[in-house]
């Protein structure tokens, strides 16, 4: 059954590092689930979900491409009638997951791109698109690796989002040490003149939600 050859794609994903052809192994095998008759065979958003997670764990440059590839099918499948197919925050994040680990030039602006497309069905009523820290976070992340002169703020202009949607109730969102930490990186990797003042007003913001009683902004060894 369907859950039964998802559970092979997830042991394929296990050795998909040291398995060259293992994401071309689990699209076969999606491949021949998509071409069955009986609905309860046919791949769903978990088997979606783990075939994206093939690609990134295989270190192949098309896993970036890939994972907007299945985030647009689910979509249309949806909308043709498939439910099972609906897509919804996990698939999201291991989506933009993926473009944060890709180096290409445009990746960062791709996985922001993820999060705005996810936020619109959110507010459009669909709250199996809620976007959580760790969607915010993934994006943070893909601006940290980019390397683009603008990435710095575009992570810091994220992270203020999470502490405006903290505030409004919106999604699953409360800015953690993990996303100041990936935003301090990502002044970091900027090289820009003022990366330093930056990187102090960012701890010095941690250190006060702190001191507030917000233990999950507490400053760790990664951060400085």
């Amino acid at each position: 059954d369907r859950t039964s050859l998802t559970t092979v794609i997830n042991a394929i994903i296990s050795s998909s590092k040291k398995n060259t052809m293992a994401p071309i192994q689990a699209e076969r095998i999606v491949e021949r689930m998509e071409s069955n008759k009986e609905s309860a065979l046919r791949p769903d958003v978990v088997t979606y979900t783990s075939l994206i997670k093939c690609w990134i764990e295989s270190g192949r440059p098309r896993a970036a491409d890939r994972a907007e590839e299945i985030i647009d099918l689910l979509h249309r499948r949806y909308e043709e009638g498939h439910a099972e197919c609906k897509p919804d925050t996990m698939v999201y994040n291991v989506a933009m997951n993926a473009l944060a680990k890709c180096d290409t030039p445009n990746s960062a602006e791709r996985a922001e791109a993820l999060l705005n497309r996810m936020q619109d069905h959110y507010y459009a009523g669909d709250a199996d698109l809620t976007p959580t820290t760790q969607s915010f976070s993934t994006a943070i992340q893909a601006w940290a690796r980019s390397r683009d002169p603008k990435g710095a703020m575009k992570a810091e202009k994220l992270l203020q989002t999470m502490h405006n949607l903290q505030e409004s109730g919106g999604g699953n969102v409360a800015p953690n040490t993990i996303a100041y930490s990936t935003c301090i990186l990502a002044w970091r990797n900027s090289r820009r003149s003022d990366a330093g003042q930056r990187v102090d007003a960012l701890l010095e913001k941690m250190e006060h939600y702190e001191e507030k009683g917000l233990s999950s902004l507490k400053p760790n060894a990664i951060t400085y």
